[in-house]
């Protein structure tokens, strides 16, 4: 993948989202991170924001938050299945160990990989490379 426009955290946790907003604008100082610890105002955006302008991005979703899963976010997703396919490259990043988890994530053609926390620079470049 090219080196995205836009980069989604959507975590719940705002320390994790600190670092890692740290790490990829170290990385990839011309896009424009956003940390969103809120699915359900991350999804707003992404509806009525970035479908109107869409343009290379990464999302970073975590599975286990209060407000809305993972899951549940990639299933309001759906509806716009073919502009989110096109542009986004969308990466489970979660602490869970659940197999279950893994598989569903592969079983998801939106998501491009399962990615265990805590991101690293070297992480993020072997995602970016494959």
């Amino acid at each position: 993948m090219n080196k995205p426009d836009l980069i989604l955290l959507v975590d719940d946790d705002e320390i994790t989202n600190f670092i890692n907003k740290t790490i990829l604008k170290d990385l990839f100082p011309e896009s424009n991170v956003i940390a969103f610890i809120n699915p359900i105002i991350a999804l707003d955006f992404l509806i009525a924001d970035y479908i109107e302008k869409p343009t290379a991005a990464i999302i970073f979703l975590d599975i286990n938050m209060p407000q809305m899963s993972g899951w549940e976010f990639l299933v309001h997703i759906e509806q716009h299945k073919q502009i989110f396919l096109k542009y986004v490259h969308f990466f489970i990043l979660s602490s869970s160990v659940a197999p279950s988890d893994k598989t569903k994530s592969t079983d998801n053609p939106l998501v491009k990989d399962f990615v265990s926390k805590p991101l690293s620079k070297k992480l993020i470049q072997n995602l970016l490379q494959t």
